[in-house]
């Protein structure tokens, strides 16, 4: 990103993501206040749809966050959308019903399935795993909300997904909303 650049590295003999941001002379109350929004923000943070936080420590003299390694790409890369697009056609239509056919007195997959002879999911996903998908990311998101924070920048980009499982990352311009008295 513009703020820094993240690393696979180690940390207590686990392989982790180190987030290092760039240090600039004419940058550094910028990259600073950044640093410590994101700390603050992270450290307040326990949810399996949220990245998790180690640990902050200086690498090459450079600021940087030690993070839960997510290997599986962000979720656009997941979904096969590349970075630009700004319009996605659907390859195929999701069937949902309780009923077994339709209208047309047709058979219908079970709830959630791709229909028989019908193109199902989208660009191969099938549509369990991206209502699965869809469903970490607004947990994730109402945890958020639940706990006074404003992601303010969720994007394909910024939602990963590890083992199946998607994550949001990347809480640079979040804020956290602390009680007044």
């Amino acid at each position: 990103g513009g703020f820094g650049t993240v690393w696979q590295g180690q940390w207590m003999h686990s392989a982790v993501a180190v987030k290092k941001f760039k240090m600039t002379e004419k940058g550094v109350q910028d990259v600073m206040h950044k640093f410590d929004r994101e700390v603050k923000t992270l450290r307040a943070l326990r949810h399996p749809n949220i990245c998790s936080f180690f640990d902050t420590c200086l690498v090459d003299g450079a600021l940087a966050i030690v993070l839960e390694l997510l290997t599986g790409g962000t979720l656009g890369e997941y979904l096969g959308i590349r970075k630009g697009t700004s319009h996605v056609e659907p390859a195929g239509l999701i069937e949902f019903s309780d009923s077994s056919t339709d209208t047309k007195g047709e058979a219908l997959a079970p709830r959630g399935q791709a229909a028989p002879n019908r193109p199902g999911g989208w660009r191969g996903v099938p549509p369990g795993e991206l209502l699965r998908l869809a469903k970490d990311v607004a947990l994730g998101l109402h945890y958020l909300h639940v706990n006074n924070v404003t992601h303010l920048d969720v994007k394909l980009g910024n939602v990963m997904v590890h083992h199946g499982q998607a994550k949001l990352c990347d809480f640079g311009i979040s804020t956290l909303q602390t009680a007044t008295a």
